[in-house]
């Protein structure tokens, strides 16, 4: 088995520097743009296109926040490993720097050579990204410091945006490849033949503008129980209520975790009483 090792120090935080890797769908934009010209996440897997037209998909191994530290393996595209297992680390340096790793392992040895001269090329553009990035706040964990009345603003904001249906406003809190987590086989996914896990901006968009309401056709009331801020995470506990598109009633708990960055929000995770929102959708509804 072949294996290629890479070590650079950048001039920049751990921190700053494990904000950008743990930003998993952001390699175009974040960590080598102009060497990856394209990423797209899907659930817990990337699409990488590269400058020269390469395309790689690579699945998410682990994402270790108190190491800084991610680890994924090329599933498909133009490389064709019979192995492959990759990781990154941001370790401590000297004077507040930053000691990049990056470590792949793969099979047939034969593909050794092409993955060292990305991995050299891919390692000066990420030095170079990177220490000419401006400083990321000190984290605790892997959250930026961030105050938590502002934070649960930005949320609130955006809820008064939802209740708008209207798409420029909609689109305004969400980051471009921002995603929306909702338990698998959800009612209104079925009812509504959507994905449980929307990626991308403009589809949160598309199914808060238009497609909620093809279920949730009137009365939509949103009773809040609380918002709990913590850095750049909101957690906020609610009941919605509604009248569904055949006149039934709809009533059901929700508890939302709000993720943002820059003042966005880049990913939600809902959790919800399933089986009672089957029950509500398809019948059986508890009144």
């Amino acid at each position: 088995m072949a294996s290629i090792h890479k070590e650079i120090v950048i001039d920049a935080r751990p921190e700053a520097v494990w904000s950008v890797l743990s930003d998993y769908g952001a390699v175009h934009e974040r960590m080598a743009p102009g060497f990856v010209t394209g990423t797209r996440l899907s659930s817990d897997t990337r699409t990488v296109t590269f400058a020269d037209g390469t395309i790689v998909l690579e699945r998410l191994v682990d994402l270790d926040h108190e190491a800084m530290r991610v680890a994924y393996t090329v599933v498909g595209g133009s490389l064709h490993p019979s192995h492959h297992h990759a990781s990154m680390q941001a370790l401590p340096e000297a004077g507040g720097r930053t000691r990049f790793v990056w470590h792949i392992d793969v099979l047939p040895d034969a593909l050794a050579a092409p993955i060292a001269e990305f991995v050299e090329h891919g390692s000066t553009v990420i030095r170079r990204t990177l220490e000419a990035a401006p400083s990321a706040p000190a984290r605790t964990g892997a959250r930026p410091d961030r105050d938590p009345a502002s934070s649960r603003d930005v949320v609130r904001a955006a809820w008064k945006a939802f209740a708008t249906h209207d798409a420029d406003e909609i689109s305004a809190v969400f980051t471009e490849d921002a995603e929306w987590l909702a338990p698998p086989g959800n009612a209104t996914a079925t009812a509504l033949d959507r994905p449980s896990h929307m990626v991308g901006r403009a589809a949160i968009t598309r199914f808060l503008a238009e497609d909620f309401s093809r279920l949730f056709a009137g009365d939509v009331d949103v009773a809040f129980h609380g918002f709990h801020a913590d850095g750049e995470r909101v957690v906020v506990e609610e009941t919605m209520t509604a009248t569904l598109a055949d006149g039934r009633h709809y009533a059901n708990d929700y508890c939302l975790v709000f993720e943002l960055r820059d003042g966005l929000i880049h990913r939600v995770r809902e959790y919800l009483d399933t089986a009672r929102g089957h029950r509500m959708v398809f019948g059986g509804a508890e009144e």
